[in-house]
């Protein structure tokens, strides 16, 4: 139903990506996957980032019901695509 995973980590800290098929979404799968995700890290002694677009409100309601904090806004800057 939900998978999480860690696309990005550093010595102090791991980020979290969570994808939930479609049909299982509002269920409680990926709070239960991101939580039980978050508890291994933690046990490695890392620290678990979530991160997510600002526009991304599912995402961060996600994040809210798992105990995360807003840290920071950040801004991304590149080229468009051609």
């Amino acid at each position: 139903m939900s998978l999480a995973h860690r696309p990005r980590w550093t010595a102090e800290a791991c980020e979290c990506e969570v994808n939930t098929l479609a049909e299982a979404r509002r269920h409680g799968h990926a709070r239960a996957c991101v939580s039980a995700w978050a508890q291994a890290v933690a046990a490695e002694g890392l620290d678990p980032i979530h991160s997510a677009l600002r526009t991304n409100t599912a995402s961060l309601a996600l994040a809210r019901s798992c105990g995360y904090q807003r840290l920071t806004v950040a801004a991304h800057v590149g080229s468009a695509p051609a």
